[in-house]
């Protein structure tokens, strides 16, 4: 059967009964490499078990949970079927010498972020650019960015949203997600040195969502916000006691990722991606996958951010943020 019939009966309605057949007869069918477990656990050929790590954490918001959900097991049982063929195309001795791959289940939303990007086990995530360059990222490498639906910029690129208080406010307080951001602090100091501005502090928040709170709150002047997360969030979310005042350059999407040492090519993972965007993309605003690498995001630079200073994150949140892990030099108290 072809990848995209595979497809159809794993997505479809009519294929559930088929699905929950196969999961739990797996041990005497297994014909998906990777959702096989009690064939695993077993592994009568001795051969290495390698347990892979997925997430989708850019844009993994309360009210697009469900649909990343969906779009990782679309992905999931499009990578099931290459597998497969990869493996229906081997001798016999050369699958007893291959390693046993066992796809995640679900997305993992409990490792912290810079753990996973460090795991060898890591078959896909994401990142910002200006991440690529940092040492926590270092074993990254760039598969793929979006195309947004909902944003006017040119295909594979995305921007941000210049916010402030809605009741004016004369301070210049800013607050950032994550000093490595390129949507929410590279995007506002670029804007901010634009209009020759200096800033009264610096805030790191943890999440585009906690900058917004932040704002409301009194606590920050100016955000930068990235504009396909502001239009996932809700009306009351987003724009409640804030106020849209510009809009910074374009920069290229953030990239989907993987460990370098994932057994699974890029190609692969390219394929299955576009597949899933295919079939699950447009509830989530995006409408193609395209092919990427670290040279794209070489551009990102902050001109203006060196010597700032911030203070400690005002949110529970863990901000993985230190003086020697940024690819421009801010340094943090």
């Amino acid at each position: 059967m072809t990848v995209r019939g595979w497809l159809k009966l794993f997505t479809s309605p009519t294929g559930y009964a088929t699905r929950r057949w196969l999961f739990r007869n797996q041990s005497e069918a297994c014909i998906l490499p990777g959702i096989c477990t009690d064939t695993y656990n077993r592994n009568p050929d001795n051969r290495t078990l390698v347990k892979l790590i997925a997430s989708l954490p850019w844009y993994d918001l309360t009210a697009t949970q469900h649909q990343l959900d969906n779009f990782w097991q679309t992905m999931r049982a499009c990578l099931s079927v290459e597998i497969a063929d990869q493996l229906a195309g081997q001798s016999y001795g050369q699958r007893s010498e291959s390693s046993v791959i066992e796809l995640p289940e679900q997305l993992d939303r409990q490792t912290p972020l810079d753990q996973q990007w460090q795991s060898r086990a890591l078959l896909i995530s994401q990142c910002c650019g200006p991440d690529l360059f940092t040492p926590q990222a270092s074993e990254l490498v760039a598969v793929a960015r979006p195309v947004f639906s909902d944003l006017d910029c040119r295909p594979g690129n995305y921007f941000s949203h210049i916010v402030t208080a809605a009741s004016p406010r004369s301070g210049k307080r800013l607050v950032v997600n994550s000093p490595s951001s390129r949507s929410g602090c590279n995007a506002l100091l670029e804007w901010f040195d634009a209009q020759g501005w200096q800033a009264d502090q610096y805030l790191v928040s943890g999440s585009h969502e906690a900058s917004l709170q932040l704002i409301r709150e009194g606590r920050a002047d100016y955000a930068a916000i990235d504009a396909h997360s502001w239009n996932l969030l809700s009306q009351t979310e987003a724009d409640n006691g804030v106020v849209i005042i510009d809009q910074s350059s374009e920069a290229p999407a953030p990239p989907y990722v993987t460990h370098r040492a994932n057994p699974l090519s890029t190609d692969i993972l390219l394929s299955a991606l576009q597949q899933s965007v295919a079939l699950n993309g447009q509830q989530l605003g995006i409408i193609d996958i395209l092919p990427t690498d670290i040279e794209v995001y070489r551009c990102m630079q902050t001109p203006s951010a060196t010597g700032w200073r911030c203070n400690t994150p005002l949110t529970d949140l863990h901000v993985h943020c230190t003086a020697d892990n940024l690819p421009w030099q801010i340094s943090c108290l």
